[in-house]
């Protein structure tokens, strides 16, 4: 079943926001509205839909609230998924994932969590995929984003010319590691011809066949049995790693080695271009610049926080 189309949710969002007896919530610096649960995701869709070419941030007390709060907007807006595109990035709803570790843990977060909030970083950087709302819990709003312009996503399509070579050097440089089967995100291999490619924000791998130098077939296959499942047109390769050491932060790291205690170890390997786990828990002191997600989003989009009493108290 289709929900109301975007005229109505406007519409109804016009009706709430200028109430002749309360602030316009869209021109105020500050507005508090008290809307039910149930009638949330409808209101925020019509808010989103007023100005669609600045995306709406919305932050929820818990990641549980974020993805509640998306699945119930999904059905407010259109879907543009296309099944011919891999991890493409046409969401119009979008989560920013949290950090799934500790602080100055050493791990690194999931491959997964990384990838969503590198593409999330470069679609607000651009102008052509930019998501109509973007949902996030207070702990993701809160935690550093790298100041380092977002890195770019490898695209393969069917029928373009690759340089094999070229493909290998430019996933690494994105976090991609070389195994000898794909089995995980973040991993690739190179069989001849064949190269496997687990994209970070993939549900599967895609396998690419080459001939020549052209793309013959892109198709994504199940990592256990190893067969292809469908063709597909095109599939995006998003980072797998936030940040990179860089010769700033390799010259930071080497500075901050001898008085870090523990993380010694871990910050020499940075200094010497090395991609550690746990090198992300060091982000806010290995970066010269402060930047949280709200300082991506234009000075005029807005920003709308759900409970924000619970949000305060988390």
């Amino acid at each position: 079943m289709s929900g109301p189309s975007p005229a109505v949710l406007g519409a109804v969002a016009d009706a709430i926001l200028r109430d002749p007896h309360s602030t316009d919530a869209l021109t105020s610096t500050r507005t508090a509205l008290a809307i039910g649960r149930g009638a949330q995701a409808a209101f925020l869709a019509g808010a989103a839909r007023r100005d669609a070419r600045l995306p709406l941030l919305v932050i929820t007390p818990t990641h549980l609230d974020a993805e509640r709060l998306a699945e119930d907007l999904v059905s407010f807006v259109d879907d543009v998924g296309d099944d011919d595109v891999v991890a493409g990035p046409t969401d119009p709803i979008t989560i920013l994932p949290p950090w799934d570790t500790l602080p100055l843990e050493r791990v690194s977060p999931d491959v997964e969590t990384m990838g969503k909030r590198a593409a999330l970083r470069w679609r607000l950087a651009g102008v052509d995929y930019k998501p109509l709302v973007v949902v996030a819990s207070i702990r993701s709003v809160l935690q550093h984003l790298s100041p380092a312009e977002p890195l770019q996503p490898v695209v393969l399509q069917l029928g373009a010319e690759l340089d094999q070579d070229q493909l290998i050097r430019d996933l690494v440089a994105i976090g991609y590691r070389r195994e000898h089967r794909a089995e995980v995100r973040g991993e690739f291999s190179v069989r001849g011809g064949i190269i496997d490619v687990y994209p970070s924000t993939a549900e599967l791998p895609v396998r690419i066949d080459l001939f020549g130098d052209e793309v013959e077939r892109i198709s994504v296959f199940d990592s256990t049995d190893q067969r292809s499942i469908r063709a597909v047109q095109e599939a995006w390769c998003f980072p797998c790693r936030e940040f990179l050491p860089t010769p700033l932060v390799q010259q930071r790291a080497a500075a901050l080695s001898p008085r870090a205690g523990l993380g010694q170890g871990l910050l020499e390997k940075v200094a010497e271009g090395e991609l550690v786990d746990g090198m992300e828990g060091w982000l806010p002191w290995l970066v010269e610049e402060q930047t949280l997600l709200s300082d991506l989003f234009d000075p005029v989009a807005q920003i709308m926080l759900i409970e924000p009493r619970v949000i305060r108290d988390r």
